[in-house]
């Protein structure tokens, strides 16, 4: 189970990766339990990366729909992806993800045209 103070340091790297686009108000990020849950970038079309810090767990459906994104790799400690997540990211060319989220490629692969690389 993940400590009150692991999900601050990752709520954190969150939050100081949005502040360098200036997009702090644009993620929601839940806490449940040992969870770190992101659940909408709201059309965020001003980031084209997104560094995921290690703790996060679950991406939710469509968290990231609609976003630039050119590239995003996704940690070990996520273990479930929302469908959808990256629909929408027409500029969206390579989703990082490791292998025990290859079970999850047509999720990460619905609405987007990207390669999938498994690490």
């Amino acid at each position: 189970m993940a400590s009150t103070q692991c999900q601050r340091e990752v709520f954190n790297k969150i939050y100081a990766n949005l502040s360098l686009h200036k997009l702090e108000d644009a993620v929601e990020i839940d806490l449940r339990g040992d969870e770190i849950i992101l659940k909408s970038f709201k059309y965020s079309t001003k980031v084209s990366y997104f560094y995921i810090p290690e703790g996060v767990t679950t991406l939710l459906s469509s968290c990231f729909s609609g976003t630039d994104l050119t590239i995003i790799k996704i940690p070990p400690t996520v273990t479930k992806v929302g469908y959808a997540c990256f629909a929408n990211c027409a500029n969206l060319r390579t989703i990082k993800a490791p292998v025990s989220l290859m079970s999850e490629a047509e999720s990460l692969r619905y609405g987007n045209n990207s390669e999938i690389v498994f690490y």
